[in-house]
């Protein structure tokens, strides 16, 4: 449009007139006018500038809105709530689909009118070039939409399907057999080097005439809704026709304020009515401007006759394609006021392209500038209310570290005294069951005659019978000593260790209270079986070396008396089973062999036989000597006493030997062997009182402690975990740090985005 405006036109004249503001050379009858405009004065330039401030600060705010959303999905998700999740969301939907319309938004010019009133030809006369097919008639046939392209060829696209510009007056002349539907729209791409006015993203809209079809509302919801001028192209020779009023009013119940011009074209035939000119002009200007404040209600009565002109389209035309192959305009070939139209032509051209610039900046930009201002408000207001709670999130954290660390130095402390004092009593207890495992065993070896003599069961003495009757003596005595100890101690010890056990765990409650540590105490205690003590007396072990004497021995036989005699034996009676003092001399051998350690049972009855073979010899020499006494002694008693004391004394004697020999049955000699098993088990299982406390008191101390190394356990996974818990929530402070940064970055973005937001406001808006 600058270069129409800078254009110089230079005009051959006749000597008929000329241009009032013109330099006028007399000798060679050239005139010329200068319409001084420069390029920086086109205020389409404007929207072009508009335009691109606005989709560069589009560009930043949706970079910001992308920020904040790989903000919020780093962030923690419980921060936010819904309508925030929700309203990042919308904001980037939003700007992304206002991109994409700035992108394809650009200056919309659409002329309308009734057929044959010229619009096409207008919009020839803007573009310098017979580019839309017009005639006389109704020529257009469908919407014709003029823009520039990069290209150096122009082309038209009709469904997506491109076509030479040579079919557009084929295609969209009415007077073609195969023309368009009215509602179609053919896009035209001219050249941008060939036309200025399309350097500056306008686009032309030439449609058929508003006469020929009842279907206005759908060309209105097609075309008229985004165009930010209408040129409502009427005939001079006519008065403005009531079915161009109805169209525009239906403009006007869709867009409450539409921009609107009114060209009175084929200005040129009031040249042949020069008389009444002044009075046609003044009744069209008056029934245009009652349209346009009245009808229509968009201008008021002063700025209404600016959007009013009177021109020629066909004359601009005309002189501009000859101006554009560089002849002269010779003013005899044009009517009568040819000047004053083409410069009211001119003054239209400039007076809708600051219109159709204002107009574009308004409605392309005005409201995606105030619904992004509006959207960086609530971001700000949302930034710092984030910033609050992340403050607040960031010091409730830092206050948890704070306990949870005091609190793991506390147990620590504490549980260190308190595993001091569980040494101490598990010490203690275990020094209690010694002292009464150990009373315990001493009482039931006291009792072990009782129960030896309990045990009944056939008694033999063939070896075979006599071993058997040894093991399951063996086993008799070992499963009343282990009942009777159980009986008398398990049920009091057990109770001991449990209680002990139940202290433990009470006092590692109070180190422990989470409830995953709870239940896990709980079923520490269910999972524990009861305890219960054992006691290690394997008499069949600890008594294999008992050796029983079983043979019958006088008591007052001549072994015995013999020792009595001459104090060989320490004295000595017999006794009722008939045992001799030989018969204690060899227990106290076998007890004393008994006691020292030996490799065998075999080298024990060899040490055995050896002592019985000694003894025997032992008898044969006393009764050698006894014979000698005897005899020696007889002899003065026979004198002394007499016969028949002698004669008695030796009946009785030898009835006693009788009673004796037959008084050893079985049941007596059972009755010796359990005697002599009492004696020897006595002695054995004296010496393992000590080991049988100290292992029972092992048992217990093992327990005590095997249950206080779990807890232990727990106690150290407890802090573990804690310790954990404190890292995690250091390295949530941390994140929650970087966070807070990345806010404070963000605040600046939104304020910077405001700003530049505001001051396009002022400056284009």
């Amino acid at each position: 449009m600058a270069s129409i405006i800078n254009r110089s036109l230079t005009i051959v004249s006749n000597g008929l007139s000329s241009f009032s503001h013109t330099a006028t050379n007399n000798n060679n009858n050239i005139m010329t006018l200068d319409f001084n405009s420069t390029g920086d004065d086109n205020p389409l330039r404007i929207f072009v500038s508009a335009k691109k401030d606005i989709n560069d600060l589009f560009i930043k705010a949706e970079k910001f809105v992308k920020n904040v959303d790989q903000f919020y999905r780093s962030y923690d998700e419980s921060m936010f709530e819904q309508n925030n999740i929700n309203f990042i969301e919308n904001s980037i939907e939003k700007i992304s689909g206002i991109r994409d319309v700035l992108a394809r938004n650009n200056m919309k010019v659409a002329f309308f009118g009734r057929t044959s009133n010229g619009k096409s030809t207008v919009i020839n006369a803007i573009l310098q070039n017979k580019i839309l097919p017009a005639g006389i008639g109704h020529t257009t046939n469908c919407f014709l939409q003029v823009e520039g392209t990069d290209e150096t060829e122009p082309y038209i696209v009709l469904e997506d399907q491109r076509h030479n510009i040579e079919s557009v007056k084929h295609l969209a002349n009415a007077l073609n057999t195969e023309s368009l539907g009215d509602s179609t729209l053919v896009k035209v791409y001219w050249p941008k080097s060939k036309c200025s006015i399309l350097h500056d993203d306008v686009v032309l809209v030439d449609s058929p005439g508003t006469d020929v079809t009842a279907n206005l509302d759908k060309w209105i919801d097609l075309y008229c809704l985004d165009a930010d001028v209408f040129v409502l192209v009427s005939n001079a020779e006519s008065t403005l026709m009531q079915t161009e009023k109805n169209f525009f009013i239906k403009v006007k119940e869709k867009l409450s304020k539409p921009n609107i011009f009114i060209l009175n074209n084929r200005w040129d035939a009031s040249a042949h009515e020069l008389d009444s000119l002044d009075l046609v002009r003044k009744q069209h200007l008056k029934r245009d401007k009652d349209f346009l404040v009245n009808d229509m209600g968009v201008l008021d009565e002063n700025n209404a006759q600016n959007h009013v002109f009177f021109v020629s389209a066909i004359e601009v035309l005309r002189a501009r394609l000859e101006l554009e192959e560089g002849k002269q305009i010779n003013i005899s070939n044009y009517a009568h006021g040819f000047e004053s139209r083409f410069r009211e032509f001119i003054d239209f051209e400039k007076k809708f392209e600051q219109c159709l610039s204002k107009s574009a900046v308004q409605t392309k930009f005005g409201q995606h500038t105030l619904e992004v201002i509006k959207m960086t408000d609530d971001f700000n207001q949302f930034l710092m209310e984030i910033s609050t709670k992340t403050i607040d999130v960031r010091n409730e954290k830092r206050n948890q570290i704070k306990i949870m660390k005091e609190r793991v130095q506390k147990i620590k402390q504490q549980f260190q005294i308190f595993t001091n004092e569980v040494k101490l009593q598990i010490c203690n207890l275990v020094k209690q069951v010694e002292q009464k495992v150990s009373t315990a065993l001493n009482d039931e070896i006291r009792r072990l005659s009782t129960l030896v003599n309990d045990f009944d069961r056939p008694f033999n003495t063939d070896e075979i019978s006599l071993n058997l009757y040894k093991k399951e003596l063996h086993t008799h005595v070992e499963q009343g000593l282990g009942s009777n100890l159980k009986s008398r101690l398990s049920s009091a010890l057990s109770c001991n260790v449990e209680a002990t056990q139940r202290q433990m765990i009470d006092g590692v409650k109070r180190f422990i209270s989470e409830m995953n540590f709870d239940q896990l105490l709980l079923n520490q205690v269910s999972s524990q079986q009861d305890f219960k003590l054992i006691y290690r007396i394997n008499c069949e072990s600890l008594c294999s070396d008992f050796q029983e004497d079983l043979e019958f021995r006088f008591s007052y036989g001549f072994f015995q008396l013999v020792r009595v005699l001459t104090g060989a034996g320490g004295g000595g009676g017999g006794s009722s089973n008939g045992m001799n003092g030989s018969k204690n001399e060899m227990d106290k051998s076998n007890l004393s062999l008994s006691q020292k350690p030996s490799n065998s049972l075999s080298h024990n009855q060899s040490l055995i036989r050896t002592t019985t073979d000694h003894l025997d010899l032992l008898d044969k020499l006393a009764s050698s000597r006894s014979t000698i006494i005897v005899l020696a002694v007889g002899g003065s008693l026979i004198r002394v006493i007499g016969w028949h004391v002698i004669a008695i004394t030796s009946a009785i004697y030898v009835l006693l030997y009788v009673y004796e020999r037959f008084s050893w049955t079985t049941r007596a000699k059972e009755n010796a062997f359990k005697k002599q098993y009492v004696a020897h088990a006595t002695k054995k299982l004296r010496l393992i009182i000590d080991l049988t406390s100290a292992n029972c008191s092992h048992q217990v101390q093992q327990e005590l402690s095997s249950t206080f190394a779990r807890l232990n356990r727990m106690v150290d996974q407890f802090v573990e975990q804690m310790q954990k818990e404190i890292q995690k929530l250091e390295q949530e402070v941390q994140l929650l740090n970087h966070q807070e940064q990345m806010i404070a970055v963000l605040k600046n973005e939104v304020r910077t985005l405001t700003s530049e937001l505001q001051n396009f406001s002022e400056k284009y808006l």
